[in-house]
């Protein structure tokens, strides 16, 4: 092996090392480097894309794999950045193309099918087949597993979620979807402490986690009077997939109806303006819910203090 590629290697596990910790720009900083000494290196190109994906540079990120495809048809890597970048525009079909034939040049990375779990439920799909893949590819890869328990709490499995979660943890304790994971199964129990330790320490590695806010976020609606309600409502609709949440809400609405169109006809127009108005509360109650939220999660993030080295 060259000096150059030696130097080469050790700089992509200094990426690999930057990426696990959270370290984006520090990642893409030392791939410029990389494809300074040399700019024909299709796999180089893929990793940045990768990151920029992350960073939800989605137009530079398609630049970087649409240049590994070119300087390497063959490279698996190139074909999950494109599929990573793809997934980012919502062009799903596409997206699975590519990670087929990533899956194809590649069939020993959970990564692919990883990919495909998300681009399931983004279609409102089971990703079950997709996390069982990949699962028996890496059984103790602490991603693949935090993966598995976020779609054990989709379903409202919590104790098979808090399993997964835990396995994790024990494997990789900073694994940041781990955290994530093992964060939500605790705000599910009522924990909302030590969810929302586990929620500032995901914040510590990865200061831009969108899952993160949105777990601390979460974890503010709990305990807050105003939206401790709406929350707990909002969970566990969010647990009975699309169909049922729309039969629900009709048949609640259908309900309010014949409720008021009985008191009408009884003569209790007191009864149905009641009703009537407790329904438009609960409609209104709704519709703010969200922008409250939103001042909860810039108040709660003026309260975390990030370590001064990170």
């Amino acid at each position: 092996m060259s000096h150059d590629e030696q130097q080469r290697r050790r700089r992509l596990e200094r990426v690999r090392d930057r990426i696990a910790h959270g370290d984006l720009e520090g990642a893409i900083a030392l791939l410029h480097q990389i494809l300074a000494a040399d700019p024909d290196d299709a796999y180089a190109h893929a990793l940045l894309s990768l990151c920029l994906v992350e960073r939800k540079l989605v137009g530079p990120a398609e630049a970087e794999a649409r240049a590994a495809l070119t300087l390497d048809a063959e490279e698996p890597l190139a074909h999950g950045a494109m599929a990573a970048v793809l997934v980012a525009e919502r062009r799903l079909d596409a997206a699975t193309e590519h990670l087929d034939r990533a899956i194809a040049l590649d069939p020993a990375n959970s990564a692919y099918h990883l990919r495909l779990a998300q681009i399931a439920r983004l279609r409102a799909r089971p990703a079950d087949d997709h996390l069982q893949r990949a699962l028996a590819i890496d059984p103790e890869d602490p991603e693949v597993l935090a993966a598995v328990a976020d779609d054990h709490l989709a379903h409202n499995r919590v104790d098979e979620a808090e399993r997964y979660a835990r396995t994790a943890l024990e494997i990789d304790p900073e694994c940041n979807d781990a955290l994530l994971a093992m964060g939500w199964v605790l705000l599910r129990r009522g924990n909302t402490a030590d969810a929302r330790e586990h929620a500032v320490m995901a914040l510590r590695h990865d200061a831009t986690s969108e899952e993160a806010l949105r777990l601390l976020l979460s974890i503010k609606a709990r305990v807050s009077p105003l939206l401790g309600a709406w929350f707990r409502w909002n969970l566990w609709m969010s647990g009975l997939g699309d169909r049922r949440t729309v039969a629900i809400l009709v048949g609640a609405f259908l309900v309010v109806r014949v409720v008021r169109a009985i008191a009408e006809d009884l003569g209790r127009e007191d009864i149905a303006e009641l009703v009537q108005m407790l329904w438009l509360g609960i409609v209104v109650y709704t519709w703010v819910a969200p922008a409250i939220f939103a001042r909860l999660l810039a108040k709660e993030l003026r309260g975390i203090d990030l370590r001064d080295d990170y």
